[in-house]
């Protein structure tokens, strides 16, 4: 804490003294009020480990200023809780003001006021009564013999008295309390805050009725001091301590942990400068095998020719759904690689087993026999998996737009998670290495607020790289396609590229959006595509049948539906056999919104000549890709983003046929290359230039890679990021400071 910073916190404590000494005085005089004790300690330890998002100073100056006034109000009526109610805000407000700590680490200077008087009311003696009873009810059943009634318990001459404070309530309130603690030191958000305080909020009944039936016990035994002890004070210490020593024991044996990497290459050795360090935060790099983390596995190796290298958190192995370890082996010497497990969200759990619950009570019917192809091949009504920008809404009166920001706020939660995890490991590394600058990979894109708190933290520049659109993205699936999301997502996108010394664009119309959409960093923002690589592509085998191939996955958008169309009027005119002609498809692309890919072929008349490959390794895949005469690149309707694919299939040599808005990234970046780039809905010109391709495989003639033009190579594009990077992080007027 800074000078500055301990003298405004001075003043805070010094304006809010009456309610401090209340407080105090209240704590001396009713022990039960045990929350306005652990509070200042929650918010110590979670503070410790600093998290904020910059200062907001009129909204912070507004929360003080509301805070002071509640506190005026609540003296001046002589209404304490309304004044105490005022410091916990103004504490929040002081927060914002200075961007420390976190809004969500501030908010537990909530629990500083005590549980009013009036609840309690509300709830005695029934409750207290209540626990009382059904503790004795227990012990009774060993044999014991209790006297009393409602919350008062008679042992001969021992008495035993449930208190108001006893009765739950204040137990429920501390572990809401605790729960939120622990959601917060864990680095969770928003969301697994909310599902943490309803875990401890149903754990509170249960471990009151154990407490009540261990002092109950007790009391039947003749140790009634330790009877009352355990009651009053045992039922609040107990999961207090037991929780704060847990959470932080857990915080330091993960850190110790993520803070060795899982795989490192040993650094060249030799005379030379001392290469300088980055620090790349992304979700996907190898050994994932997801086509986002093939971007930087590449640029890495580029990055050395600069004298820059890697060190890298992603995703912990443990959670990847495939792996490549084979890309590993790519990564250029010195390069550091950290993992960060993928977390679990309280909720998430708790809707699990609701759902095996209902499943349980509620027996699936037993499923009809497999129809026929003929059958599948009839339209049916099914929800669509992806909804595009004009379709999404805020939450309304139906109820699947409630279910769609659920899961917006619950996918928004998970990776804000994943990204606080990753940047407190960050900032470990940062402050045991001097690195030049830290630079965010996305989506998931929450990396880039990570990136930015790691920023300011150890006062480093952060590059934003933009794989994909972020608020401006043009479709989403529609289980989380929610208005939500979009607005979470510019919330966040506005505060990265404001702060980021260098964003990149790896397309010339998403670069042209963010340049319009936020002027002010419009002469920081690049585009850097990902490019083709020089690495050598699986021969070519002898092609005596025409394929037309694909391999991805098959998802939102990107209907086949019209290519097998344009394929069945070539095969029927020209009188093709399987054996001349055909489609293959590789990857997830069993099914499209729930209809099997052959029913979709079927509804074209094109079944035969279409043939399905399951998943596999990059190198597989390659080599499927080698053995076709045209690649095809399904559409989408998200125009400012090229599907990575495109880069792959530049080296092939086949043609390549583009489904795509002539308006599009996609189309823009193939003009003045021998693709054919038609539009998704004009079964015309698509089958026009398969028959033409058709006719010139037949003819003899091959298609020349369009990897012959350097434009598109990815070492070009990286040259263009590492010149940007160094304009970014050594200006021209300071040094090139040593790593």
């Amino acid at each position: 804490m800074g000078y500055r910073e301990g003298l405004a916190w001075l003043a805070l404590a010094s304006a809010f003294s009456p309610v401090l000494a209340d407080l105090a005085q209240n704590l001396i005089q009713d022990p039960a009020d045990r929350s306005s004790l652990l509070a200042p300690l929650w918010v110590a330890l979670c503070a410790a480990s600093f998290r904020g998002r910059g200062p907001s100073l009129r909204s912070g100056v507004w929360l003080i200023l509301a805070g002071v006034a509640l506190e005026c109000l609540g003296i001046t009526g002589d209404i304490w809780t309304l004044a105490r109610l005022g410091l916990p805000i103004a504490v929040i407000g002081m927060a914002r003001y200075l961007g420390r700590p976190d809004f969500a680490v501030a908010a537990l200077a909530l629990w500083l006021v005590p549980i009013p008087d009036a609840f309690y009311a509300m709830t005695t003696p029934w409750l207290e009564s209540a626990f009382a009873q059904a503790s004795v009810a227990v012990v009774e059943a060993f044999g014991a013999e209790l006297g009393g009634a409602g919350p008062l318990l008679l042992h001969g001459d021992l008495r035993l008295e449930f208190k108001p404070v006893d009765g739950g309530l204040g137990l429920a309130y501390i572990l809401v309390g605790l729960g939120w603690y622990a959601a917060v030191r864990r680095g969770r958000g928003w969301f697994p805050l909310l599902g943490y305080g309803l875990l401890a909020l149903i754990a509170a009944a249960p471990l009151q009725w154990l407490t009540g039936v261990v002092s109950v016990g007790l009391l039947a035994l003749g140790f009634e001091s330790s009877a009352h002890g355990l009651l009053r004070y045992g039922v609040w210490a107990i999961p207090s301590l037991g929780v704060m020593f847990a959470v932080e024991r857990a915080a330091r044996r993960g850190a110790q942990d993520a803070d060795r990497p899982f795989f490192q290459v040993a650094p060249e050795t030799g005379e030379g400068d001392r290469p300088r360090r980055l620090l790349l935060l992304s979700y996907h790099f190898p050994p994932g095998g997801a086509a986002g983390a093939l971007r930087w596995q590449e640029l890495s190796r580029y990055a050395v020719d600069r004298n820059f290298v890697l060190d890298v958190i992603t995703l912990d192995p443990a959670d990847l759904d495939a792996r490549e370890p084979s890309r590993l082996d790519r990564l250029p010497a010195g390069t550091r690689v950290f993992g960060v497990a993928d977390p679990a969200l309280p909720l998430e759990h708790f809707e699990r087993w609701a759902w095996r619950t209902l499943r349980w009570l509620r027996p699936r019917p037993a499923r009809p026999a497999q129809r026929s192809t003929a059958a599948a091949s009839q339209p049916t009504a099914t929800r669509t998996e992806s909804l595009g920008r004009a379709e999404m809404r805020w939450p309304g009166l139906d109820v699947r737009s409630w279910r769609r920001a659920y899961y917006a706020v619950a996918e928004y939660s998970r990776h804000r998670a994943w990204a606080r995890d990753a940047a407190d490991l960050a900032v470990r590394l940062a402050r045991a290495n001097p690195y030049a600058a830290v630079i965010s990979s996305g989506p998931p894109h929450l990396i880039h607020a990570a990136s930015r708190w790691v920023s300011q933290t150890v006062q480093i520049p952060f590059v934003v790289d933009m794989r994909d659109p972020w608020s401006q993205v043009e479709r989403l699936p529609e289980v989380s396609a929610s208005s939500i999301k979009l607005w979470l997502g510019e919330r966040q996108e506005r505060w990265a590229l404001r702060d980021a010394a260098l964003v990149v664009a790896n397309t010339d119309p998403l670069r042209r959006a963010l340049s319009d959409k936020y002027p002010g960093s419009a002469e920081r923002i690049v585009t850097v595509m990902n490019g083709f690589d020089d690495e050598p592509v699986a021969s070519a085998p002898v092609r005596d049948r025409f394929m037309i191939a694909y391999a991805g996955t098959i998802y939102l958008d990107r209907s086949p539906e019209n290519l097998f169309r344009a394929c069945a009027r070539v095969v029927h005119e020209l009188h093709l056999a399987p054996e001349q002609f055909g489609v293959e498809f590789m990857g997830d692309v069993r099914e499209l919104d729930g209809v099997p890919m052959e029913a979709i072929a079927a509804r074209c008349n094109f079944e035969d000549y279409l043939k399905i490959h399951p998943p596999g390794p990059r190198r597989a895949a390659m080599e499927f890709l080698a053995s076709a005469s045209l690649l095809v690149v399904l559409p989408q309707d998200s125009h400012l983003a090229i599907p990575s694919k495109v880069f792959e299939y530049m080296r092939f040599a086949a043609w390549v046929l583009a489904l795509a808005d002539p308006r599009s990234a996609t189309a823009t970046l193939l003009d003045r290359t021998h693709a054919d780039v038609v539009s998704a809905d004009d079964v015309d010109a698509m089958s026009d230039g398969i028959r033409r391709r058709y006719q010139a495989f037949a003819a003899g003639e091959c298609a020349e890679p369009i990897a012959a033009d350097p434009r598109f190579s990815r070492r070009t594009q990286a040259q263009r990021f590492l010149d940007a990077l160094e304009r970014a992080i050594f200006p021209a007027n300071s040094d090139s400071p040593a790593a």
